[in-house]
């Protein structure tokens, strides 16, 4: 009988057989994530860089003389493309982060590390004209007769939407930074290509 026509056995050695380790779900869940988000806000981003246009075109649809409530939007139009226009870039960044992760790249981590901080950075700057706007269009409501409910509550309830708005812009950031500064991710990552 040849070699070849024996029956295939088990192997025969004694103690457990060895598997190739797993490999780690983590980076395919959290570059789905950054995928997605990313996608999401550089649509989001695209579509608002062009809201003060469409105010401005619905503003002149309106009688002449009339009080619109969209003047906050030509005072800030500038400044609400150029914010849009930023979180569609780091809205990109994510996404080729996400990409990167999936994929099990090294640049993957450095573009997610890069996109939280730039993206930390960009919450606390853009809180000041956050704040102005939303105190703009207070006082437009206001002067249009809206059932004030008191200045004092325009003021809180700007400065809690900002508040929440801050602690949700930082929500990723944060754990993408305290995750891939744990020392077992560090070592995982150290290995792809």
């Amino acid at each position: 009988m040849a070699f070849s026509d024996q029956p295939a056995t088990p192997p025969r050695e004694p103690g457990a057989l060895s598997m190739p380790p797993r490999p780690s779900a983590w980076p395919t869940v959290l570059g789905v994530i950054a995928i997605v988000l990313g996608a999401v806000g550089a649509l989001g981003g695209c579509l608002g860089s062009l809201a003060p246009l469409l105010m401005k075109t619905l503003a002149g649809a309106l009688p002449p003389g009339q009080p619109t409530g969209l003047e906050s939007y030509e005072k800030w139009g500038f400044w609400i493309v150029l914010i849009q226009v930023i979180m569609m870039c780091l809205a990109g960044l994510l996404l080729a982060a996400g990409i990167g992760l999936v994929k099990r790249h090294r640049w993957g981590v450095t573009a997610a590390c890069t996109w939280a901080v730039l993206k930390i950075v960009f919450v606390l700057v853009n809180v000041i004209p956050a704040y102005l706007m939303q105190q703009d269009q207070f006082d437009a409501m206001t002067r249009q007769g809206f059932p004030a409910m008191g200045g004092g509550f325009f003021t809180v309830f700007g400065t809690l939407t900002i508040a929440v708005g801050v602690l949700w812009g930082w929500a990723l950031p944060v754990f993408f930074l305290v995750w891939f500064a744990r020392a077992t991710i560090k070592a995982e990552t150290a290995d792809w290509p």
